[in-house]
């Protein structure tokens, strides 16, 4: 076929009036965010290294219980949606994770006449939490459970790394709710520079569950929530569908107590969490990599042999990384463990080696440890 020459001149016109099409479809699409967000007088952003989806649910089902008519947006494990009326859907994607899938969520609090939402921060760079909040969220209060070391593949492993990134989310006279150990220069510095309000939460040697319901428990009192109603709330949150969570399990004919703790993704709050439940003179660790995680992989390995000498690790994989070079792990039992299918069939294999009668599932939820965690839950056997 022969196509006849078409001069410049209708090029460069069509080309305009696409562009032209463009802009104004992008100034609608704005207009009518803005529209969705004026719409929600009160939205809460949660953000944190860890304790962002247990405290979002908190917040959430205190602001349900007084009253307000609430939509709620959890990313922790799984993204997933609360509505009004307290019932939960999945949060269905279309492809892979983005913030702009926010503008989906206010649309869908103005259509549902929401008074009030309350998500969590599902960035990690800092280019996309700043974008995240100066476009698309516009949080009238921000909530940050803590700062600790987390994503250095991204954010770089400098001690004050996270506090710089999250200090992006901090808007010009906003409400902000920090627990102590969120306090950071870099987030104090950037309150007072937005001239925002800023409240300290006290959770000092208070445990995870309780430090994010202090922090909530500001959140609420601020928006003029009773107390009384608030711990209410709290009772009817519901957990994260990979939660941390302690299993009695019985394996290859013996009972074990399973501690699914493959959420918890940073050596600090896994450090707490054993100080809390470690029990076990020769515990069992098994440690679920992942291979775009390497600096994770590196820090958890470096912790695991401080957590209990005695304490045998299992590495989810047929051998240790060959970029792995760590003197701690030189005195430890380790085994590797071939990767299967049925998370049945790895914790049979699990129990075949582990000296104790305790079991932990650290590393990344990811993978095996997701399949692990809902055989935990739904007691499939043989959990």
């Amino acid at each position: 076929m022969v196509f006849d020459f078409v001069p410049y001149q209708t090029v460069f016109i069509g080309a305009c009036i696409n562009l032209l099409l463009l802009l104004l479809w992008l100034g609608w699409y704005s207009w009518r965010h803005r529209r969705n967000l004026k719409a929600v007088p009160v939205r809460v952003h949660v953000s944190g290294s860890r304790g962002k989806t247990t405290t979002t649910r908190l917040i959430g089902a205190a602001l349900r219980q007084a009253g307000y008519r609430v939509l709620t947006k959890t990313t922790g494990t799984e993204p997933l949606l609360i509505l009004p009326d307290g019932t939960e859907q999945s949060w269905r994607r279309l492809g892979p994770a983005t913030v702009s899938e926010q503008t989906r969520l206010f649309r869908l609090a103005a259509r549902l006449r929401a008074d009030a939402v309350v998500l969590e921060a599902m960035a990690i760079a800092p280019e996309y939490l700043w974008a995240s909040e100066r476009y698309l969220v516009r949080a009238t209060h921000l909530a940050v459970t803590n700062v600790r070391p987390d994503h250095a593949e991204v954010l770089g492993d400098e001690p004050d790394a996270m506090a710089r990134a999250l200090s992006v989310l901090i808007a010009r006279q906003q409400q902000v709710f920090l627990t102590q150990e969120a306090a950071a220069p870099a987030l104090l510095d950037r309150i007072q520079a937005c001239q925002s309000s800023v409240q300290i939460v006290p959770v000092a040697d208070a445990a995870p569950l309780e430090s994010n319901q202090r922090l909530a428990l500001a959140v609420c009192l601020a928006l003029g929530v009773a107390p009384e109603v608030a711990q209410q709330g709290f009772a009817q949150a519901g957990s994260d569908p990979g939660g941390f969570q302690a299993k009695t399990v019985r394996l290859d004919g013996r009972e074990f107590q399973f501690l699914d703790a493959f959420s918890c993704n940073d050596a600090v709050s896994l450090r707490q969490l054993w100080r809390l439940y470690a029990q076990d003179p020769q515990p069992t660790i098994f440690f679920n990599p992942r291979a775009d995680r390497p600096d994770r992989t590196q820090e958890f390995l470096q912790l695991l042999p401080q957590l209990h000498e005695n304490a045998l690790i299992v590495y989810y994989g047929r051998r240790l990384p060959r970029w792995l070079s760590l003197p701690a792990l030189a005195r430890q039992q380790i085994i590797c463990l071939a990767p299967q299918r049925r998370p049945e069939a790895i914790l049979q294999k699990i129990a075949q080696h582990a000296p104790g009668s305790e079991i932990w599932g650290v590393g990344n939820y990811a993978g095996i440890g997701r399949k692990i965690s809902a055989c935990l839950r739904e007691g499939r056997q043989p959990c």
